[in-house]
């Protein structure tokens, strides 16, 4: 009997060992699955976020041939440099795209609302110069830097010729910001090789329409969001609060009824640009009008997609993008454009804007709009978005637009 009692004495003892090895197994276990399950989130998070080395280079090359070049301005006042082609950089900028697609999502941003996460694009803001010129002018590099130093993006600015000069003080002063965007080159027709739309160029729809230089622009800012994601912004723009935390697709009501194409985001192969490319496609020839690829068109694409008739601030489901409401991205809507170049205290201008992250300026309708008092809209942004470009010349007065480059440091500052 007292040899049984020790028997199952020493079954209960075991079987109590047992288990707390069981238990301390079963809590051993569950640290490593979730130490794991956390190391692989963290791990996947910072493969998700690129650090921009390939962008970076280019930057370097670009700065160093700057420094290298700029002082033959002294001499001969007109130095140009050669642009990377976009396409050099195709492969990494698609790559980028890619990696931010399930990166940095933040829901919150849109009031708690639990939208997809495919919607993120990378942090990307394209400008793009298609007239045949070498150089911004003084608007259109206070929306350069303004972007460059607000948004929050990296900026990247296309031009259609292969070299642009350097020794304007407006691309001087570009070359010398804290942020400096990348100028790079695109040939419309090579671009858009093997794209939807490569048939207006490739049956040269396009040279004989005498809205060539708008419509190259209103193509090849869509088709270069279409390829890379990210945002696009007018040269006639000013950026005065950040976009990057907007990282899902966006198109912008201009307060008249229509979509605007001056400022939009969306991740790269979006299903509305991609309609809105084949749309294009369809239509155009050498008799379209300057606005035919512009906002009547973006919005006749979205009523399609959307399901519905008219346009209000909010998230559409089915087109799979937000829309954001006119305070946002045209403060001043299309008709109030004069408004824009009417003297107001700062005040007025700061309760206008109190929305804003970007305001769009129109310059079809105001470009020849140049007396100041200091006290215009432009005044009112310049001095504190773009203030080295505001500082060139008052008002960014394009009647007093630069002849003769001007000679200036490295610093950016008039020699």
């Amino acid at each position: 009997m007292l040899v049984l009692n020790k028997v199952i004495m020493l079954h209960i003892f075991g079987y109590k060992i047992y288990c707390k090895n069981l238990i301390l197994f079963v809590i051993i276990f569950s640290v490593i699955i979730f130490s794991s399950f956390f190391s692989i989130k963290i791990k996947y998070k910072i493969t998700q976020n690129p650090e921009n080395s390939v962008i970076e280079e280019y930057l370097g090359k670009q700065q160093t041939l700057f420094k290298l070049q700029y002082h033959n301005c002294a001499r001969t006042k007109s130095v140009t440099i050669h642009l990377p082609n976009i396409l050099d950089l195709d492969k990494d900028l698609r790559r980028r795209a890619q990696s931010y697609e399930f990166y940095n999502f933040d829901p919150e941003k849109l009031g708690g609302k639990n939208f997809n996460e495919e919607l993120s694009h990378p942090p990307n803001l394209f400008f793009i110069e298609t007239y045949d010129h070498i150089k911004l002018n003084v608007r259109q590099a206070c929306a350069v830097e303004s972007g460059s130093m607000v948004s929050g993006r990296q900026a990247f600015v296309l031009f259609v010729k292969e070299r642009i000069n350097i020794c304007f003080e407006e691309m001087t002063t570009l070359f010398n910001l804290e942020k400096v965007p990348l100028f790079l080159y695109v040939d419309p027709k090579e671009f858009t090789n093997g794209t939807v739309i490569e048939n207006i160029w490739k049956k040269d729809k396009i040279s004989g329409n005498v809205n060539k230089n708008i419509q190259t622009s209103d193509l090849l800012r869509i088709l270069t969001v279409y390829r890379y994601g990210g945002w696009y912004s007018d040269l006639d723009t000013v950026t005065v609060n950040s976009t990057d935390y907007i990282n899902w697709n966006m198109l912008c009501n201009t307060g008249g009824g229509h979509l605007g194409n001056a400022n939009f985001g969306f991740k790269a192969n979006s299903v509305y640009l991609k309609l809105y490319l084949e749309a294009c496609a369809a239509r155009y020839d050498n008799k379209t009008a300057w606005n035919g690829l512009g906002p009547l068109l973006m919005s006749e694409v979205f009523h399609n997609m959307s399901r519905v008739k008219h346009i209000k601030p909010e998230f559409y489901k089915y087109a799979n993008l937000e829309v954001a409401d006119w305070p946002r991205f045209f403060p001043m809507k299309p008709g109030e454009a004069k408004l824009e170049f009417t003297p107001h205290n700062d005040s007025f201008w700061q309760d206008r804007l109190a929305e804003a992250q970007v305001i769009h300026f129109y310059n079809i309708l105001t470009k020849n709009e140049r007396a100041s008092d200091g006290h215009l809209l432009y005044d009112y942004v310049g001095k504190r978005y773009c203030p080295r470009t505001y500082s060139i010349r008052g008002n960014l007065d394009l009647a007093k637009e630069n002849k003769v480059p001007q000679k200036r440091t490295l610093g950016g500052k008039s020699g």
